[in-house]
């Protein structure tokens, strides 16, 4: 009868998890495939390290728990790499969160299990039946302990995130240092389900010890939560002008463009950035929010003419006339590109006029440069 032997690896936070794949497995192949659960199976006073060389040494095959909180862990590619280098089989057993990007090439470089999908479950037990049989056997074979196992990891998954979570209800505990995508990947996570369960406070003290540069994620991240309180009190650390810009877009994009906490956020712009405002102001515009009092804010802020320019395009190409905004857009158009730089006369000169003239200027507004666009307009007004 065969004796195979399976390395199973996995991160203290997943403990549970492990004792059911180990025990799936026990139930599938009976006797025939005896599992090393690491860290399990070392009983007390035992030289672990001695153990588990042997044990890397003596298995036929590795299955690997890949969860977030293994990813980053030296001890995965420690207990991976015998088997690579030996040409033994591995499986790495994936859950929906963990994040592919971040491994290495040669891990990539098989198949991966996913334990939530019942089909690709199955898929393992019949690659693990040829490795110890040497048989194929149809895939069906399996669909019962195949379907147990998915839905016991479903329900056990779910008790260790929330054990692993509430470690960081404290402020005190450190979140993963902010060095790889994969570290700020697993602080987004822990974030998140913070937000997700309306414990802003915690999501707050949190992000609190991120870089400055990753609290911009975690503010747009509350965005799309819709916990614009987070977000809003997150961006009041946040001084770089295009990452408050990106809060703002995503604020506008996910309808909370009449929200205060927009008001807010783009108060922190003042003074950093007058073309983030006008991205913001055409962004608004091109949501047909044209009697938002933030576009307004942000036209009066704008004193750059090209920059008011484009604003001004944008509610020209799409036939937003006679509003109170258009007019301030316009008369700004006038007094920062026309009278300073073109050099035409006073203000006064120009008025709003009819949609016809509108629609003629739209495209010279794109087209002409300056010298023409200020001959058009001194022929069209007599100035």
């Amino acid at each position: 009868m065969p004796n195979f032997k399976v390395f199973l690896s996995y991160s203290t936070m997943n403990k549970e998890s492990a004792d059911k794949i180990a025990e799936s497995v026990r139930f599938v192949f009976k006797d025939d495939v005896q599992v090393y659960v690491a860290g399990r199976s070392i009983a007390g006073g035992d030289d672990w390290e001695e153990e588990l060389l042997q044990n890397l040494v003596t298995s036929d095959a590795l299955i690997t728990l890949l969860t977030p909180k293994f990813t980053d862990k030296s001890w995965f590619y420690i207990e991976w790499s015998p088997f690579w280098i030996a040409k033994k089989p591995y499986f790495i057993l994936l859950t929906d969160e963990t994040v592919v990007g971040v491994l290495d090439r040669p891990v990539t470089g098989r198949q991966f299990t996913y334990l939530f999908d019942i089909l690709s479950v199955q898929s393992l037990f019949v690659s693990l039946h040829k490795k110890v049989y040497n048989l194929e056997v149809p895939i069906g074979e399996f669909l019962s302990p195949a379907q147990h196992l998915v839905e016991s990891l479903y329900e056990i998954s779910k008790v260790e995130n929330r054990n692993y979570y509430d470690t960081f209800r404290s402020s005190t505990k450190s979140l993963p240092k902010v060095l790889q995508p994969v570290d700020f990947e697993e602080s987004e996570r822990i974030i998140s389900y913070f937000i997700s369960n309306s414990e802003d406070h915690i999501a707050y003290e949190n992000s609190m010890k991120l870089d400055p540069d990753d609290r911009g994620k975690v503010a747009r991240l509350a965005v799309l939560n819709g916990n614009l309180d987070t977000a809003a009190l997150v961006a009041k650390t946040i001084f770089d002008a295009d990452s408050l810009r990106k809060i703002c877009s995503l604020m506008i994009k996910n309808g909370y463009s009449k929200s205060e906490q927009l008001i807010q956020v783009l108060a922190l712009l003042d003074g950093k950035s007058t073309v983030a405002h006008k991205e913001i102001a055409v962004e608004l515009v091109e949501a047909m929010d044209v009697d938002n009092p933030s576009l307004r804010t942000c036209i009066e802020i704008i004193q750059n003419g090209n920059q008011v320019r484009d604003v001004l395009v944008r509610m020209i190409g799409l036939r937003i006339y006679n509003l109170d905004t258009y007019e301030l857009c316009f008369k700004k158009f006038v007094e920062r590109k026309l009278v300073k730089r073109l050099g035409l006369p006073e203000l006064d000169k120009i008025r709003i006029a009819n949609r016809a003239f509108f629609d003629d200027l739209a495209p010279r507004l794109l087209l002409l440069d300056d010298d023409d666009l200020s001959a058009y307009l001194r022929e069209h007004f007599g100035g």
